[in-house]
């Protein structure tokens, strides 16, 4: 397509958009960035559209806010409604309702239209979702990215083109996002260092495999480091690696604790709490009778925790979800830098009394 039609097509979007939206009071107009992204072009003829349009005083441009439409109204920019679009793998748990919440509330206080969806852990639904957000002119997304070391190249694009995004509780390797999440490398530490304090000594941590996720990485990392900082040494018998198939993970379980009778407490994560139940039920085997359960995230009812008391790491979703949404719209609206932000857990013991 020659360099005249590229403008064309370009100049025909945006006055439709204008024509469509004229009686909203200052619009705001796609960026220079998202229409290149659109069409797959440079700036330039994007730019050139802009520079005709301010021209004839059809838009105007606001320094920090981007191109508007230049109607009448006296209404401030900042009333103006922002779109984001979160993406998330699915809301199933307790923790993402939580960082929902999270999200809603800073978007409900700020005036911002918020999209929910849900990848449904297909990488391929969530480069789409991506696709579509930028496409739809979304201003900003907010991505918990589904389990897995690698990512799609949607995410390589937005970070060259410095698109508003804030990634929560997987780090996207080699990729400059602000990023939300728990600082898991403290939180398993925090753990060690208080079944150290209980006087516990035998005890394993059953997790997924280190390239499901950026997070199980450092929770490992801080489980191991706890254990040579409070007890001299990590030993293999304290940590046992599952696999994704929920029948392989009762049998790695009950397979662990016929090696390990002698085994006092298992600490896991929330999503795999019926495979554990179930491999203690095979073994004849009842928490917390014969054994503790230390279970990171709050996945159980009121029933399940006075039953089984364990000791629960909670996570501040609604304050991830939060944290996460302000610092998209620092962004989208301040350009400011990406940065890091890290939630300590709380260790709730109260249904062990």
């Amino acid at each position: 397509m020659s360099d005249s039609a590229i403008y064309k097509e370009i100049a025909d979007y945006l006055k439709s958009l204008i024509e469509k939206n004229k009686t909203i009071p200052n619009y705001i107009l796609p960026s220079e960035r998202l229409l290149a992204m659109k069409f797959k072009v440079s700036r330039n003829p994007v730019r050139h559209a802009y520079e005709q349009l301010l021209e004839n005083s059809v838009v105007k441009k606001i320094h920090g806010k981007g191109y508007v439409i230049n109607n009448v109204s006296k209404t401030p920019i900042e009333k103006q409604s922002a779109r984001i679009n979160f993406i998330v793998p699915d809301l199933t748990t307790a923790f993402m309702q939580d960082i929902l919440s999270g999200v809603e509330k800073f978007c409900d206080k700020s005036n911002i239209d918020l999209s929910i969806e849900t990848s449904n852990l297909k990488p391929n639904k969530e480069k789409h979702l991506i696709q579509n957000a930028v496409t739809l002119n979304s201003d900003g997304i907010i991505l918990f990215p589904i389990d897995g070391d690698n990512y799609n190249e949607e995410l390589i694009r937005l970070s060259i083109s410095k698109f508003p995004i804030t990634v929560i509780d997987r780090y996207v390797r080699n990729l400059n996002f602000t990023y939300v999440g728990t600082d898991n490398f403290a939180a398993m530490e925090e753990c060690v260092k208080f079944l150290h304090k209980k006087q516990f000594k035998k005890f394993v941590y059953i997790t997924p495999h280190p390239s499901t996720a950026s997070s199980v990485i450092e929770r490992i990392n801080g489980y191991n480091h706890g254990l040579i900082k409070y007890y001299g040494s990590s030993k293999a018998k304290n940590l046992l690696k599952i696999s994704t198939n929920k029948i392989s993970q009762i049998e790695s379980v009950k397979s662990y604790l016929k090696l390990y009778p002698d085994t006092e407490l298992l600490i896991f994560t929330g999503s795999q709490f019926a495979q554990i139940i179930g491999a203690l039920s095979q073994l004849k085997l009842s928490a917390p009778k014969d054994i503790k359960l230390m279970i990171f995230d709050d996945e159980l009812s009121i029933t399940e925790k006075k039953l089984l008391k364990p000791y629960l790491i909670k996570q501040d979703g609604a304050g991830i979800g939060y944290t996460a949404a302000k610092l998209l719209y620092d962004q989208m609206y301040s350009s400011s830098k990406p940065t890091t932000k890290l939630f300590h857990i709380v260790i709730d013991d109260s249904y062990c009394n």
